[in-house]
């Protein structure tokens, strides 16, 4: 996990995760950034939180090569982060982007996957979670995502 300061907005391709809730709430936070820049996240969110279980994810192209990735980590607005959930949710959308990213180079044989990038602290505002254990699981199911923290 590398940490880098900058505003997680302002990464040119890849993925920006976020945790999510599961009713319906998606204006506080990252999440009101996310929904004021780029519209379409938000009516990606709409369309499909209340199909999703928890441990879920699903993203949504906002510029070309760059996806918001909705973690559904939260039963509710306001409630506690689920670990197993962000785990889960997690671990799904790596394995997709590794299965999605292509043939290896011809030049140097490694495949170059799109970044996931992570907010410092992510699911520990309003989902009262608690960093270490996010910087754990993010250490586990995700050792190469960057996180950015705020300059």
């Amino acid at each position: 996990m590398r940490v880098l300061s900058g505003n997680i907005l302002d990464v040119p391709r890849g993925y920006i995760c976020h945790v999510v809730n599961l009713g319906g709430a998606f204006g506080a936070g990252l999440a009101g950034q996310i929904r004021r820049r780029w519209p379409a996240a938000y009516l990606g969110y709409k369309a499909r939180f209340r199909a999703q279980p928890l441990g879920s994810y699903w993203t949504v192209e906002v510029e070309r090569g760059l996806h918001v990735a909705h973690l559904a980590a939260m039963e509710k607005p306001g409630a506690h982060v689920d670990y197993v959930a962000l785990q889960e949710a997690l671990t799904h959308l790596r394995e997709d982007v590794i299965d999605g990213a292509g043939e290896p180079s011809a030049l140097t044989g490694t495949v170059l996957l799109p970044p996931l990038h992570i907010p410092w602290g992510m699911g520990c505002g309003i989902g009262k979670g608690d960093w270490k254990v996010v910087q754990r699981i993010l250490n586990l199911v995700a050792p190469e995502a960057i996180v950015w923290r705020r300059s």
